[in-house]
């Protein structure tokens, strides 16, 4: 698994495709409605946005758009460039508003606070080790003003996933190029759970077939998150400086759920400068 090039590390399918397949993985779950969140939270706190592992821009352009200033952190080049790539298509106002940067989200150097920080699908959970979770949580108290919030959203493990034998191939839904006939094929053919450090491991087969469904492009590519439980996020929070504004297990507001979202909402701890 080692030798097979990581998530998002290069030009490719898994790139070109990540916002359909997000959008169509999003489409009737907990995760739905994650942009219309984040824009209101903006809007309220009032000031800049600070997006770390921006990506394509999914995110950052959607509340550009809405007239909110937004800098995108991302530490891998092929997104950027995607992201970038997206700039002509945008409206004035949207250009105007966005900016992306290279960066890593555990060592931020800015020079200036945001009043809202986000971190948003799974971004928090390609940090696999508790001291890199830490260093993230530092870096965003340092450019978080005072009153500003902090949102990540993470996913909650499921217990029936973790134990032995869940270590499953797994199809994936099936998309559609909409510029041509193509599709594309994705599907997991590895998986391997480090229960001692609660990382998950796979390998992820990414198949373009033409309009005649003959293979164009094959390519692989190996996917880690660290899974994290509500408790143990809130232990990180603590013990950063944070405390916790509201917890949702979906983006209409929701009480906590075993097995949905983990979408956190958290600020400053009171008298923390």
């Amino acid at each position: 698994m080692e030798h097979v090039p990581s998530f998002f590390s290069r030009v490719g399918i898994n790139v070109e495709t990540y916002d359909l397949r997000t959008e169509q993985i999003m489409q009737g779950s907990a995760a739905q409605g994650d942009v219309e969140f984040y824009r209101i939270l903006a809007e309220e706190t009032g000031g800049a946005v600070l997006e770390l592992g921006s990506g394509t821009g999914r995110v950052t352009w959607a509340l550009a758009e809405a007239g909110i200033e937004v800098l995108g952190i991302e530490v891998q080049d092929a997104m950027l460039m995607a992201a970038e790539s997206r700039r002509w298509k945008e409206t004035p106002l949207a250009q105007e508003k966005a900016s992306f940067d290279t960066g890593d989200m555990r060592d931020i150097q800015l020079d200036r606070e945001f009043s809202l920080v986000l971190i948003p699908y799974r971004g928090f959970q390609a940090l696999l080790d508790v001291e890199s979770q830490r260093a993230c949580l530092r870096s965003v108290h340092e450019h978080l003003s005072d009153e500003g919030l902090l949102v990540i959203h993470v996913f909650d493990p499921r217990l029936e996933l973790l134990v032995e034998g869940s270590e499953r191939e797994e199809e994936l839904p099936i998309l559609h190029d909409p510029f041509n006939d193509n599709v594309i094929e994705a599907s997991i053919i590895q998986r391997e759970l480090d229960r001692v450090q609660q990382v998950l491991r796979e390998v992820w087969k990414f198949t373009e077939l033409d309009g005649s469904r003959e293979p164009i492009r094959q390519e692989e590519e190996r996917l880690e998150l660290r899974w994290t439980s509500r408790h143990e996020m809130r232990l990180l929070f603590e013990l950063e400086g944070f405390e916790v504004e509201a917890e949702y297990s979906d983006f209409e507001g929701a009480d906590p759920v075993y097995g949905a979202e983990q979408i956190w909402v958290v600020r400053k701890a009171r008298g923390e400068g």
